[in-house]
């Protein structure tokens, strides 16, 4: 809770989105395994503050149906699948047309997922 005074966020209602290529683990971060195959929606209830998070699923045809959940975004968890060092670039133009698609002013964070995997690239590269 003072973590969110210290940063500014203290509003009363937030909808962040994960978003993220497929089989990055956002799903397994927001509940327990299982494919997005429709978008999640879960409340939560931190100190004074609800979110309304939503995770959208990440294969190629649900990308076309992140732009829906733009308007109402207050911020954006991108996570990418550590141990799959190929799929970077694949992820970075994704990351790269989202901020020009509408979230140039929302508040975004990069989290690298399965890092505890033994292909894992560390944090420098």
């Amino acid at each position: 809770h003072d973590n969110l005074i210290y940063l500014g966020l203290m509003r009363k209602h937030y909808k962040p989105l994960f978003l993220g290529l497929d089989n990055t683990g956002k799903s397994t971060l927001f509940v327990a395994m299982a494919p997005t195959v429709h978008p999640m929606s879960q409340k939560l209830l931190i100190g004074n503050s609800r979110y309304a998070t939503f995770d959208v699923g990440g294969h190629q045809q649900a990308r076309r149906l992140w732009k829906g959940y733009f308007p109402d975004a207050s911020g954006v968890a991108f996570i990418v699948d550590a141990a799959d060092p190929q799929r970077f670039g694949e992820a970075r133009a994704e990351l790269d047309a989202l901020s020009m698609e509408g979230l140039a002013n929302v508040p975004f964070v990069v989290l690298g997922n399965k890092i505890d995997h033994p292909d894992a690239v560390g944090h420098g590269d």
